[in-house]
């Protein structure tokens, strides 16, 4: 959750074709997934709690 953010700003930074990268497509598309599936974790984690 940390390092897509900052892999994401360097990519930018550092890429001469900012506006269609695929590289910068893909890395957003990575964050988009990490945080559904910390999401999904954490609900089910919090679910469990709840059941107890």
């Amino acid at each position: 959750m940390v390092l897509l953010p900052l892999t994401l700003w360097a990519v930018h930074a550092l890429s001469p074709r900012r506006e269609d990268s695929p590289v910068l497509f893909l890395v957003e598309a990575a964050g988009v997934y990490v945080f559904a599936a910390f999401w999904w974790v954490r609900s089910r984690e919090i679910a469990a709690l709840e059941r107890r």
